[in-house]
């Protein structure tokens, strides 16, 4: 998994893309399988100081597709974790939907006919 993280200006707390990347590599570490690319970007919402951070994560899965969440807080680190808790949840979810197979064959069956003579009757299974 190859991780991406910018920071954009107007964000400068000391360490922050330190512990921002730890904390994200550390929640993603049991889907790295599952993870190609993880960009992960902060920018502040409004230019004044004390404003709303954005977080917005795009993660490329391994076997094709993309997730995308976003989150927003007033601290940069708890936008990043709920936007990161966020991209677990949702690649565990795309996963899971795509492990399933469709079960459309019952629902599509088409009707099936016969046709005796005096009209069309449904077709059983029972002994006639």
């Amino acid at each position: 998994m190859k991780l991406d993280i910018r920071i954009r200006n107007g964000l400068d707390q000391p360490n922050l893309q330190q512990t921002v990347t730890v904390r994200t590599a550390t929640a993603l570490t049991r889907l790295v399988p599952k993870l190609g690319y993880v960009s992960l970007s902060l920018s502040p919402v409004t230019r004044r100081e004390g404003g709303e951070t954005e977080c917005r994560i795009s993660a490329r899965l391994s076997r094709g597709g993309t997730v995308q969440v976003k989150s927003s807080d007033a601290e940069p680190v708890a936008a990043a974790q709920q936007a990161v808790e966020r991209l677990r949840r949702a690649v565990l979810r795309e996963c899971d939907r795509r492990a399933k197979p469709a079960n459309r064959a019952s629902i599509r069956r088409p009707a099936t006919w016969h046709h005796m003579g005096e009209g069309p009757r449904w077709r059983s299974s029972a002994p006639s």
